[in-house]
């Protein structure tokens, strides 16, 4: 079987987590040959399914589908590489994909909480402004490195975690978990849900500012 595993430096929670079941999944699907492009489309099938729910307010089961089209998500790429059949298509369904999740479930959630049009406007603004700001950024600055890796690869980690090819966490995928799967399960899902937001934007802002420093040394 070929190498189904990206070659670089991962999330802490991405492999301790979600590796826990996207591995198992994506050899069995390896196995019978599934093509990498039905499981994403499965992966965007749970996330609609999770925000539909969450806008019926129903969230256990809501938050429940939205882990499993992240794990789904995490399982699509190594199935690619296992039955080496990447594709522009793909890659370019996979990235649609991961976008509109994300846009589309934290919506509902929103709107669901009944928080008012616009307070519910302010807090999805916010929510979208770093993935929207991101990509801009990278590209005007000419960032070394991501600017999260480049914040975990400043603390007392940075030896242990390269040493195991690992970063810290808190990336998109773990603001995506903590503002839309666990906040709703709580008492205070609109704190969390803005608190989660916050967090990935601090470590981000301070990440940049690490490589800018950086690139003037």
């Amino acid at each position: 079987m070929p190498n189904m595993e990206k070659k670089q430096r991962r999330f802490i929670t991405s492999v301790y987590f979600q590796d826990l079941f996207a591995i198992p999944l994506a050899r069995f699907l390896i196995k019978h040959k599934t093509h990498p492009n039905l499981v994403t489309f499965f992966s965007f099938l749970f996330a609609i399914a999770s925000g539909v729910l969450y806008l019926y307010q129903n969230y256990w089961l809501g938050s429940f589908l939205f882990i499993v089209a992240l794990i789904l998500d995490s399982t699509d790429g190594r199935v690619a590489r296992g039955t080496n059949t990447f594709s522009d298509f793909g890659a370019k369904l996979d990235a649609w994909s991961d976008k509109a999740r994300s846009i589309f479930v934290a919506l509902m959630l929103l709107i669901s909480l009944e928080l008012g049009a616009f307070i519910t406007i302010l807090i999805y603004a916010h929510y979208l402004m770093l993935p929207i700001v991101r990509p801009l950024l990278k590209k005007r600055l000419n960032l070394l490195q991501d600017p999260t890796v480049t914040f975990w690869d400043e603390t007392i980690f940075s030896k242990w975690l390269k040493r195991h090819n690992l970063v810290g966490f808190y990336n998109g995928w773990e603001r995506a978990v903590l503002a839309v799967a666990i906040a709703p399960l709580t008492p205070y899902p609109v704190q969390i849900f803005v608190l989660a937001v916050f967090l990935e934007q601090i470590i981000y802002v301070i990440g940049v500012i690490l490589n800018l420093r950086d690139k003037r040394s």
